[in-house]
């Protein structure tokens, strides 16, 4: 069967084994190539589960990605496989930062075919977060934002604000973000407010130089509100984050020089 539908066997033998159920006479090269793909795909997503997050899956993504190449040269215009492709190197990327290029052709590639698919411009936003593109990644969230005005979307634009360094505009950003009528019960709004008081900080070290030569002092009173909202609405704070609530709180009252 395998020599009549001009596929490798060992193509074959996997799709069989983990196919779809598809009678021999309809599977093609694509079918197979893909579906080699999705079993080697899960395979790492069971070897996580059995390890531990933190096991190097490497070796089962490369795996994948062999097969969804040929099944993507085959049907070039499949927003699924891309978006698969997109996954596995944004995955390997953690692992080989070379990989980062991949993850961002990927996700292009799956966005031309679904410009109006919201989850592929965060994806995209993420994966030049991490590579450090930090204006790159501002304006995939704000182009997922201008398709999705929704709290979570506007959060991603003012994280990527701060990350980037641009303390003044994220100051603005999540000041307007906590103050959103769908900021209630949100599970990030004690970031939001934490992140308010570390963006305050970063531009009053911006603008402190220009205070001190007027002998002005800075005003932090807005600072220490939010830091004290974040750590009521969540007090048992973890450093999850780079910025840790009671960290920042420590750093406020050293600024203020109590």
């Amino acid at each position: 069967k395998a020599r009549l539908l001009g596929m490798h066997l060992d193509v074959y033998k996997v799709y069989t084994q983990h196919g779809r159920g598809l009678p021999p006479a309809e599977i093609t090269q694509e079918h197979a190539y893909r579906e080699c793909a999705r079993a080697r795909y899960q395979a790492k997503v069971r070897a996580r589960e059995r390890l531990g997050p933190g096991v190097p899956v490497g070796r089962w993504l490369h795996a994948a990605l062999a097969p969804l190449s040929k099944a993507l040269r085959l049907n070039p215009a499949s927003e699924a496989m891309w978006s698969m492709a997109a996954d596995a190197y944004h995955e390997l990327s953690r692992e080989d930062f070379s990989q980062v290029g991949g993850a961002v052709v990927a996700t292009r590639r799956a966005m031309a075919l679904r410009p109006s698919d919201v989850g592929q411009y965060t994806n995209l936003g993420k994966v030049h977060n991490e590579a450090g593109a930090h204006d790159e990644a501002l304006d995939a969230y704000r182009r997922a934002a201008r398709l999705d005005p929704s709290w979570r979307h506007a959060y991603l634009v003012s994280e990527s604000l701060l990350t980037g360094g641009r303390h003044a505009e994220a100051r603005e950003s999540y000041a307007r973000l906590v103050r959103r009528p769908d900021a209630a019960g949100r599970p990030e709004l004690a970031d939001a407010y934490n992140h308010l008081a570390v963006s305050i900080l970063g531009a009053s070290d911006e603008e402190g130089g220009l205070a001190a030569a007027f002998g002005e002092s800075l005003d932090l009173d807005e600072a220490f509100a939010a830091s004290a909202e974040a750590i009521a609405l969540s007090p048992a704070c973890t450093a999850r984050h780079a910025h840790n609530y009671y960290q920042v709180a420590a750093s406020l009252y050293l600024r203020a020089g109590e």
